[in-house]
């Protein structure tokens, strides 16, 4: 049993961890992959196996590389890392009491011995700096990118119109492994001008990044030297891998590196970035891999599992979830005739909960029998702009709320503050500065004294000293998300802090919280209301079904206490869309998991389909 020690008091990496935690944490044989469903401690699997490996002896901090999909991510792992490395952790061995055994090896356990952790992205750049010094180039966000590629099209002579179709294309093609063009020459063309123009510049893209590691990482040499460094590699959210990060994975596994990846299929709901969840199944087959499925679910009760794997038919792995928390209550169907009653009605309901006692928030009819914080409620949504009506509604009722959108201001303060953080850093001193420098009052000579004073300063320092140059107001989500992920990752380009909508959310704040299921995968509450449960909504009209199933299967599971489905006949005001039908998900879920109410709270009766006699 593995033990650390704080000031006497044993500590257990393995305390607490359910049979089939234990094996995964416990696993040296080789690569592994674990199947975690939602509420199965993926996170607390993870870092308990990085924490086993250490201590057992089988690794150094250093030793290990961990990569996520959002800094938030590989945040929180750190922040769960820290203290258990350390045994800053109290408690007992369960059944076995403190550890008395004076040879025990806890000594290895050392405080500071970290893995690295960090995003695909993140590492990418950092292991592309280390290797190529002074050679390496500077990452840009696909706003600036697109600016490079229209540049490029017209030197191409490929003409003005379906510019932005074209770039995903070529952004899709550079997802995959090995390039194909599927003989589209005008793609093929768009590529090579794009790519000639980026290298011009001293530029690299988001997926550049992947891609030139994964190249430097086939030379024998650098492959040999990063081995030497590296013994274990952690991938989290595995599902939303796309072929150019497995290929980057396969890579790694294919040289003798150990591989523990973690996901759930169940909840791949990021195709449209070229994520692919049959690369589960792949890793399995083309490294004959260790497989171990995390049953044991702690979040939701039965009845909202049982609910969501009805909805999700289309894939069995991950099914069959065992909930430590009983059948809990049925889900509560809500049916509205228009937006603006759904808005009021949870908007109410939040009140009621929150200890509100006013007779509309009374007779809300939530039962939720205690009341609540109100960062205890998410409200989710297909797409951003059903949050509208429910944010106005709160706000009318003095409701705090928190949301993840981004306005197209903060896009354009974001935009000058990566430029003057390049420009800084003399990323674009033969570029225009007078550009970025106009909008804001700035002249050159005043940017020359600020960028002196700025010299050797990283983080957040250097994110507050811009802002106030520019006079930058850093309140909204977006500038406040920003700011944190330059706090928590000094040393990275700001670029690659805010791809996800998940970095946006702010954790711990007093507020409802208010996102799309996309931004909610990772999060959970214990009162979620779905808003927008139509047909064309969810599921998104022209939406890939198998994913939009999952990304049902994601909202459902973010309940742990109570959860609302809302329908509206009416979204014009916040989509144009009207005569609307509820979602066709509604009807897989079994009659006996799932209570009917109309907007005034009346029970009604769900349609029985004719029997034979």
């Amino acid at each position: 049993m593995s033990i650390a020690r704080n000031e006497g008091i044993a500590v257990s990496i393995l305390q607490g961890l359910n049979p089939e935690q234990l094996d995964a944490v416990r696993y040296t044989g080789g690569s592994l992959l674990i199947i975690a469903g939602p509420g199965t401690g993926k996170t607390r699997v993870l870092v308990h196996r990085m924490a086993f490996l250490i201590d057992e002896g089988h690794a150094k901090g250093g030793d290990i590389l961990a990569m996520t999909f959002t800094n938030q991510a590989a945040g929180e792992m750190k922040d769960r890392l820290g203290p258990l490395l350390s045994g800053n952790i109290q408690g007992e061995v369960k059944g076995e009491g403190p550890c008395t055994n004076p040879g025990h090896a806890h000594h290895k356990i050392i405080s500071g011995s970290l893995p690295r952790l960090g995003t695909f992205h993140s590492w990418a750049l950092g292991f592309l700096r280390e290797e190529l010094g002074t050679n390496a180039l500077t990452p840009v966000d696909e706003t600036e990118a697109f600016g490079v590629f229209r540049e490029a099209a017209a030197g191409a002579g490929l003409g003005s119109g379906g510019l932005k179709g074209l770039f995903e294309a070529v952004l899709r093609v550079k997802e995959s492994w090995p390039v194909d063009f599927a003989g589209d020459g005008r793609l093929a063309s768009a590529f090579d001008a794009y790519q000639a123009l980026m290298r011009k510049e001293g530029l690299w893209d988001y997926d550049d990044l992947i891609l030139e590691a994964l190249r430097l990482l086939k030379n024998p040499d650098v492959m040999r030297r990063f081995g030497g460094k590296i013994r274990y590699v952690f991938v989290d959210e595995f599902q939303d891998i796309n072929k150019i990060q497995y290929s980057l994975i396969a890579e790694m596994a294919g040289a003798g590196l150990e591989i523990t990846a973690i996901g759930d299929p169940m909840q791949a709901v990021y195709g449209f970035r070229g994520a692919d969840p049959a690369l589960i199944g792949r890793f399995s087959v083309d490294f004959g891999v260790k497989t171990i499925t995390l049953g044991t679910a702690y979040r939701s009760p039965q009845t909202f599992l049982d609910a969501a794997s009805a909805v999700a038919t289309v894939s069995s792995a991950g099914q069959g979830l065992r909930s430590v928390k009983g059948r809990g209550p049925k889900l509560v169907f809500k049916t509205f005739k228009d937006e603006a009653s759904e808005a009021a009605w949870i908007a109410g309901a939040i009140e009621s909960m929150v200890g509100a006692l006013s007779l509309d928030s009374i007779n809300a009819s939530v039962g939720t029998g205690q009341m609540r914080s109100l960062s205890d409620v998410g409200v989710l949504f297909r797409v951003n702009a059903i949050g509208g009506p429910i944010a106005k509604a709160l706000a009318q009722r003095g409701i705090p709320c928190r949301q993840t959108g981004s306005s197209a201001a903060d896009t354009e303060r974001i935009k000058a503050f990566i430029d003057m953080w390049d420009a800084v850093d003399g990323v674009i001193a033969g570029r225009d500065i007078a550009r970025v420098l106009r909008p804001y009052g700035k002249d050159g000579q005043r940017f020359l004294m600020f960028a002196a004073g700025l010299a050797g300063k990283d983080g957040f320092e250097r994110f507050s000293a811009i802002a106030g140059f520019l006079g930058i107001e850093t309140g909204s989500p977006r500038l406040k998300a920003l700011g944190r992920a330059v706090s928590n990752n000094p040393g990275l380009h700001p670029s690659l802090l805010l791809r996800d909508d998940r970095e946006l959310f702010e954790i711990g704040v007093e507020a409802v919280a208010l996102l799309s299921i996309h931004a909610s995968k990772g999060l959970e509450f214990p009162i979620v209301f779905m808003a927008g449960c139509e047909d064309g909504v969810l599921p998104w009209v022209n939406g890939d079904m198998p994913e939009e199933e999952r990304l049902f299967y994601v909202g459902l599971t973010r309940a742990s206490e109570r959860l609302f489905l809302c329908f509206s006949e009416n979204r014009r005001a916040s989509l144009g869309k009207g005569g609307l039908l509820k979602s066709p998900f509604l009807s897989k879920i079994p009659c006996e998991l799932i209570s009917n109410e109309a907007e005034d709270g009346r029970r009604c009766r769900r349609p029985r389909q004719k029997t034979l006699f």
